[in-house]
């Protein structure tokens, strides 16, 4: 390989390397600060929900109330109302969603056992939950289905794909055109460098070879 095309290949990784060292930087900055707005906006959601308590949910008219969020706006949720007497649970808000995954509301609860934490996630479920006291007996625990952020963050991450990828396979095009553009007074520099080395050697070839015979004949002469 010769300097010229070395140089190229070097310059052409270097840019390289710095082009995706930046657009990952920006994705990560992008896909980080997305997925905090969704889980912001998922809490409000979910303390929305638990704080409603005996209220109705705001109306899926718009027009009811202006200043209400839509119903058809917040995403899958229900509320159980745990009675520490009885230890029985039931749905008294929303839709037991979860059963369409084959999970009943005493495996949720048992679940919630190990979990003392005023709000969190259930993986395992793609629910987060919120604790709350509604009387002395018992607690009221709302629940909201968080599997719309994994979706969309899913989508985020295949949109940023379809930009980055081709847009780096235009930036290696566009350093390799840039590499030769650059490299061209080298390649210039060198090439004046090759042909003046090979005059000079050309130019100095007669008079060494006649320096050489005489050299030869004195020895000779000596002998």
């Amino acid at each position: 390989m010769s300097v010229i095309r070395k140089l190229r290949v070097q310059f052409v990784a270097v840019f390289m390397a710095l082009m995706v060292v930046f657009s990952g930087a920006i994705c990560t900055f992008i896909f980080f600060r997305e997925k905090s707005e969704l889980e912001y906006q998922c809490m409000m959601f979910l303390l929305d929900i638990h704080n409603f308590g005996n209220k109705e949910y705001p109306s899926a008219d718009p027009s009811a109330d202006p200043s209400a969020e839509p119903l058809a706006a917040y995403p899958p949720f229900f509320v159980l109302e745990i009675d520490n007497v009885t230890s029985t649970a039931r749905v008294v808000e929303g839709r037991f969603f979860l059963g369409d995954r084959g999970v009943t509301t005493e495996e949720l609860i048992g679940r919630l056992v190990g979990h003392m934490e005023e709000s969190g996630v259930l993986r395992e479920y793609q629910v987060r939950y919120f604790y709350g006291i509604r009387e002395a007996r018992g607690h009221r625990v709302s629940f909201i289905d968080v599997s719309y952020i994994d979706a969309s963050l899913r989508g985020l991450l295949g949109k940023m794909a379809l930009i980055v990828l081709p847009g780096l396979v235009i930036l290696f095009f566009a350093a390799c055109v840039l590499a030769r553009w650059f490299s061209r007074p080298a390649k210039q520099a060198i090439e004046v460098q090759t042909r003046f080395i090979s005059k000079v050697s050309h130019e100095l070839k007669t008079p060494v070879s006649i320096i050489r015979a005489n050299v030869d004949l004195d020895r000779k002469s000596v002998v």
